[in-house]
């Protein structure tokens, strides 16, 4: 709609794309089983793992709002 994505847009893509890249891998194994294995998954701003609780372990990008916008803190 003419607008950048946001923090929801970009979460819901890549939990889609999660979904589609663990049925790629799971083979005969319940999707479950596939989830909670160990692994690096793909997402748009480099790689993340999942813990024991299923939350992503990424990199951490700190943002503040400065007139209006966000912007990175550096």
């Amino acid at each position: 709609f003419g607008e950048l994505p946001a923090t929801p847009a970009v979460q819901s893509y890549e939990a889609v794309m999660l979904g589609v890249e663990a049925l790629e891998r799971r083979g005969a194994k319940p999707l479950r089983a596939t989830l909670s294995v160990p692994a690096t998954w793909t997402a748009l701003d480099g790689e993340f793992s999942l813990d024991d609780f299923g939350d992503a372990k990424r990199a951490l990008y700190l943002t503040q709002v400065r007139n209006g916008r966000f912007e990175p803190l550096h």
